[in-house]
C-alpha cells in the first residue's frame, strides 16, 4: 500500500543532487559548509513554518483549498521552466 507514496517521495527529491552540485560548484572551500548549512536551515525552517501555517489556515480554508494554494508555487516553477529553460 505504501509503494506509490515511496515512489512519489523519491521523485520529489530528484532536484536534490543537481542543487547540491550547483551549491558545491559556486562555493569556495572556505564557505562551502556555511552554504550547505544555510540550505539545510532554510529547508527545515520552511517545513516548520509551512506546517504551522497550514494548521492555522485549515479551519478557515479547508484541506482542498490548502492543496490548491500549495500547488501554486509548482505551477509557477513549471511556467518559468517552460518559458526560460
Amino acid at each position: 500500500h505504501l509503494i506509490p507514496f515511496k515512489i512519489l517521495d523519491r521523485a520529489g527529491k530528484i532536484r536534490g543532487a543537481p542543487r547540491d552540485a550547483e551549491i558545491a560548484d559556486l562555493s569556495t572551500d572556505e564557505n562551502r559548509g556555511k552554504n550547505f548549512g544555510f540550505l539545510r536551515t532554510m529547508d527545515n525552517l520552511g517545513a516548520v513554518c509551512g506546517t504551522l501555517l497550514c494548521l492555522l489556515l485549515f479551519n478557515k480554508l479547508g484541506y482542498k483549498n490548502l492543496f490548491l494554494i500549495a500547488a501554486i508555487p509548482s505551477f509557477i516553477g513549471a511556467i518559468i521552466i517552460l518559458m526560460f529553460i
